[in-house]
C-alpha cells in the first residue's frame, strides 16, 4: 500500500475518506456537502461539496471569492459531422442539416461549391445556396455593389465611378444607406440614383437622374446640392435644382432674383422665374371698409380694384381711450360723478355727495371738494338767491353752522349802499320795507315777554345809549307798550322830537322838557315839581 504525503488537516469539517478500489487498485475521495465557504486566503483555493438542484456537485471558490463549478450542469448526446447547438440553459443538441465533412471545411472558410465565381453574391434559391453574376456582383476593389451588371461602368452623366453602400470604408460618410463615392474635387458628383429601363433599343436606356454635386469642402464640412435630371428624345439634362440654402433652380444654377415668383410655362414648358404684371393682376377685386362710430377710414387710390382677392376692414374700438387721444382713460362711472384735472395728463373722478353740498375750489393747483358748510373768502355775486323752487320756502341766513350763535353777526351792505326788503326802489334809507307790517316779532299770546328794540348801538338799557322798544300784549307783566329810552351822561342824554327839521320837543336826562317855539328862537323848560305841577323856567 502506497503512502500519502503532504496531507495536512486543519480544523476540517465534514468527512473526508480516502479509500482503495480492490479490483482496480485505485482509490478516491468522499466529500460531504456542506454551503458555501468563505473567501479563502491569498494565494489558496477551496475545495467543497455542494447541493445543486437536489444532486450533489463540487465547487472551488478561489482567492478572489468566486465560486465555479467542477462538475457541470450540461447534459445531451452528440454526432459526429454534425455542429452542436444550446437548446436549453445547460443542454446540447445537433441537426442532421447542420453536418461538416472533413474535406469541405478548413480553419478561414466554409465553401458550399466550388463553382463560384469570385466576386459573386451568394444567395438562397429553390436547389440551396447559389450566384448570379453578371447581374449581382460585389466588386471589393473599389467598394461598389451592382445590380443587373457586373462590368465596370458608369450612368451618371460626369463621373465614372458610383457606389451603392451602407458604409463607403474609405470616407467617413455616415447614414443607414448611401449611395455616393469618394470624390473631394469640386464639381463632383458625390451620390446619385438612376431611374432606366431595359426595354429601349437605344443606347440611353435611363429616363431620370436624381444627383448631388459637390460645391465645396473642407476637412469638417462639406456644401452641396440635389439636382434633378430627366430624359427628353433621347438627352439627359438637369431640369430643376435645390441649391445648399434651399434656394430653387430652375434647369440648373438659375435661382432668379428678389421679389420673383415661380411661373409656370403651361404643361409643355419649363417654368420660369418672372415678375408680375400688371397685366397678369387683371381688373383687381376690391378692398371695402366698415366704420367704427368713433373710428373712420378713408381708402385712396383705386381700392375697388387694388387686391387680388376681396378684403375687407371691419373697424372697432376696445379698450379705454387716453387723455392724449382726447379720452378720459377711465372705464366706468358713477351717477353723479364729476371730472377734473388731477395732473397736466390726467384726469380723475370726484364722486358725488349727500344732498345740500356745494363744490368749493380748494386753492389753484389743488383737486375741488364737495362742501355741506362752505366759506367764502370772496364776494359771492349773484343776482338773487332762493331759499328754493317751491312754494313758501324759506331762506335762513345764519352767522354760523355752530349751535352757539351769541355774538356772532349777519352783516348786509356794511360798508355802504341799501337794502330793500320787498322792493327794488332806489330810496334814500339803508333799508326800505315794502310792507307795513314788514318787521315784527313772533310772539305767542300770553305766554312770552318777546318785544322788538332798535338800538342807537350796542345793547339796549341806559347804560348803552338810545334805544326804542315795542312791547307786544304777550308780556305778562305790561302788556302792549312802546318805550322810548335814552342816555348815560348827565349833561347829554336827551329824548328830542323834531317837525320841518326843527327840534319842537327835548326830555332832558334830568327829567325836565323843554319846548321851543315856532319860530324857533326860543325856548321854555318845563318841570314838575314834587306834586307833578308843571312850570316854567
Amino acid at each position: 500500500m502506497a503512502l500519502l504525503n503532504d496531507l495536512a488537516l486543519s480544523s476540517f469539517e465534514g468527512r473526508l475518506r480516502l479509500r482503495s478500489e480492490p479490483t482496480s487498485g485505485l482509490g478516491d475521495v468522499e466529500l460531504n456537502e456542506v454551503t458555501a465557504p468563505g473567501t479563502p486566503a491569498a494565494n489558496r483555493i477551496r475545495l467543497y461539496a455542494k447541493d445543486q438542484s437536489a444532486v450533489s456537485a463540487l465547487f472551488y471558490k478561489n482567492d478572489a471569492g468566486t465560486e465555479i463549478n467542477l462538475s457541470g450542469s450540461l447534459t445531451g448526446t452528440g454526432v459526429a459531422n454534425r455542429v452542436a447547438f444550446w437548446d436549453g440553459t445547460s443542454s446540447l443538441s445537433s441537426d442532421a442539416d447542420l453536418t461538416f465533412l472533413t474535406d469541405t471545411l478548413t480553419a478561414t472558410k466554409v465553401v458550399v461549391s466550388n463553382a463560384n465565381t469570385a466576386g459573386s453574391v451568394l444567395f438562397a434559391s429553390a436547389i440551396g445556396i447559389t450566384q448570379d453574376n453578371a447581374n449581382l456582383f460585389w466588386d471589393d476593389p473599389n467598394n461598389v455593389l451592382r445590380l443587373g451588371n457586373n462590368a465596370a461602368t458608369s450612368l451618371h452623366p460626369t463621373t465614372t465611378t458610383d457606389y451603392l453602400q451602407v458604409r463607403n470604408p474609405s470616407t467617413s460618410i455616415s447614414g443607414a444607406f448611401q449611395i455616393g463615392n469618394a470624390g473631394t474635387t469640386l464639381g463632383t458628383y458625390i451620390a446619385e440614383i438612376d431611374f432606366g429601363t431595359s426595354g429601349i433599343s437605344a443606347a440611353e436606356k435611363r429616363g431620370a437622374v436624381l444627383a448631388s454635386q459637390l460645391l465645396a469642402t473642407s476637412t469638417v464640412t462639406v456644401t452641396a446640392d440635389l439636382e434633378f435630371f430627366t430624359t427628353n428624345a433621347g438627352a439627359i439634362a438637369e431640369r430643376f435644382r435645390i441649391g445648399p440654402v434651399g434656394q430653387w433652380g430652375i434647369g440648373g444654377a438659375t435661382y432668379g432674383t428678389a421679389a420673383q415668383y415661380f411661373r409656370s410655362a403651361g404643361a409643355a414648358a419649363a417654368p420660369t422665374w418672372a415678375t408680375i404684371a400688371a397685366s397678369e393682376i387683371g381688373s383687381g377685386t376690391a378692398l371695402t371698409k366698415t366704420d367704427d362710430t368713433n373710428v373712420t377710414l378713408t381708402l385712396g387710390g383705386t381700392p375697388t380694384t387694388a387686391l387680388l382677392a376681396a378684403a375687407s376692414l371691419t373697424l372697432g374700438w376696445t379698450g379705454t381711450l387716453g387723455v392724449a387721444r382726447g379720452g378720459t382713460n377711465l372705464a366706468s362711472y358713477a351717477i353723479g360723478d364729476l371730472l377734473y384735472a388731477s395732473g397736466a395728463t390726467t384726469l380723475a373722478k370726484l364722486a358725488d355727495v349727500a344732498s345740500g353740498s356745494v363744490l368749493m375750489s380748494q386753492g389753484v393747483g389743488v383737486a375741488p371738494q364737495w362742501s355741506a358748510g362752505p366759506t367764502f373768502t370772496d364776494s359771492l355775486t349773484v343776482p338773487s338767491i332762493y331759499g328754493g323752487n317751491a312754494a313758501n320756502e324759506d331762506l335762513a341766513l345764519e352767522g354760523t353752522s355752530h349751535a352757539t350763535k351769541t355774538t356772532s353777526i349777519i352783516s348786509l351792505q356794511r360798508n355802504g349802499g341799501n337794502i330793500g326788503i320787498g322792493t327794488t326802489s332806489n330810496v334814500n334809507a339803508l333799508l326800505t320795507l315794502a310792507h307795513s307790517n314788514a318787521i315784527a316779532v313772533n310772539t305767542v299770546d300770553g305766554t312770552d315777554n318777546g318785544y322788538l328794540e332798535i338800538t342807537g348801538g350796542g345793547g339796549g338799557g341806559p347804560g348803552r345809549g338810545s334805544y326804542l322798544q315795542f312791547h307786544g300784549n304777550e308780556r305778562a307783566s305790561t302788556g302792549g307798550k312802546m318805550e322810548f329810552g335814552a342816555g348815560n351822561n348827565a349833561s347829554t342824554g336827551y329824548i328830542t322830537f323834531l317837525t320841518n327839521d326843527l327840534e319842537r320837543l327835548r326830555i332832558q336826562y334830568g327829567g325836565s322838557i323843554t319846548i321851543t317855539s315856532l319860530a324857533g328862537t326860543g325856548t321854555r323848560t318845563v318841570v314838575a315839581d314834587a306834586n307833578g305841577v308843571l312850570s316854567t323856567l
